[in-house]
């Protein structure tokens, strides 16, 4: 059986179905406002789940495109939005220049690369995403679908460096891993979520062996489960900070008409590693937007990046599985409903 954080039972307890949506709204990216260059096809079919991080007076978003239905194959494509438009709102009626910088091209990722996540550690970047793997096509195979490492100096050039792999989880019961991305405290840490046979979704944290080909996981722990009127949770984006606390924000699909709401949890730090130390009771975000409500996949906020400017909190997102969104959240506000 796997690990467990104490106070797992009591932190997914807290939770209750509400939602009390503090996201201010302040831009969307559609995918005909995006231009691929150095691609045949000008624009994609759709654009979402993008991560992102602050390069100086410009904001890198990594977008999860797609450019054709039939096997719904993604790629990874940079957008580069200066911090002053995006903080000012001034994203209506802009058109963005975008570059593939992901394509799939390996056993673990040839049939997709979806899902960014980035963080900074000791000035490498790591872009954490979900590769498709070969065995994705057949319904019934294991290691459908697994987290896959790439890394940069500057934001622009990324270069595939390995994939994860459990060193204590039986392989055979594993249909899939994603929603992950890597921090570093004393050791380096996985935040992901494993996916096993019989549909069972487990949100852990697991001390990361990062090595060229294969990173290995170990000392998994579960940190969080769901609540008992979801279907399931999972990680949203990497770890931010905010005002010496540290915070990510979550998924959460209801169990009444399967709706992709956010919540947000504070990260505590203890000798076996970050566990989850506060929970906002109630979702902080749900579909209300025309794009949110509306898409390839109806009533979708998906968070997948975070970060700071001047106190605030602005979160990037997938909306409807088709668009961009941006947000912004008010900190003290946050901090006071997860108990700071």
């Amino acid at each position: 059986m796997m690990r467990r954080a104490q106070n797992v039972s009591e932190i997914s307890k807290r939770r209750v179905f509400d939602t009390k949506d503090i996201v201010k709204r302040i831009g969307v990216i559609s995918p005909k406002k995006i231009r691929l260059v150095d691609y045949p096809v000008e624009t994609p079919q759709a654009a979402f789940n993008p991560a992102a991080h602050v390069f100086g007076d410009e904001v890198y978003i990594y977008a999860r495109i797609e450019v054709g239905y039939y096997t719904y194959s993604s790629a990874i494509s940079l957008i580069k939005i200066p911090v002053g438009d995006l903080v000012s709102g001034r994203l209506h009626g802009n058109s963005f220049e975008s570059r593939l910088v992901v394509l799939p091209s390996t056993r673990d990722d040839m049939w997709g690369a979806e899902d960014p996540r980035i963080t900074e550690v000791d000035g490498v970047y790591y872009m954490v995403y979900t590769g498709r793997t070969v065995a994705y096509p057949d319904e019934t195979a294991v290691l459908r679908y697994v987290p896959v490492i790439a890394v940069s100096e500057d934001g622009e050039k990324w270069d595939k460096h390995s994939a994860f792999f459990s060193e204590e989880l039986d392989k055979s019961l594993i249909v899939g891993d994603k929603d992950a991305f890597i921090v570093r405290r004393d050791s380096y840490y996985a935040f992901h979520r494993p996916t096993l046979l019989g549909g069972r979704h487990i949100t852990t944290v697991s001390r990361l062996h990062v090595a060229p080909g294969r990173s290995s996981l170990y000392n998994t722990r579960v940190v969080l489960e769901k609540a008992e009127f979801e279907d399931k949770i999972g990680w949203g984006t990497p770890i931010v900070g905010v005002e010496g606390k540290s915070i990510t924000f979550l998924h959460g699909v209801d169990g009444e008409i399967k709706a992709y709401r956010m919540f947000a949890a504070g990260i505590g730090w203890s000798e076996e590693g970050p566990y989850v130390e506060n929970v906002t009771p109630h979702y902080i975000m749900g579909p209300r937007e025309i794009y949110e409500v509306y898409g390839d996949r109806p009533y979708t906020v998906f968070p997948t990046g975070a970060f700071v400017i001047d106190g605030s909190i602005y979160v990037v997102y997938g909306a409807g599985d088709m668009v961009i969104g941006i947000g912004v959240i008010e900190a003290s506000q946050l901090l006071h409903i997860l108990g700071y």
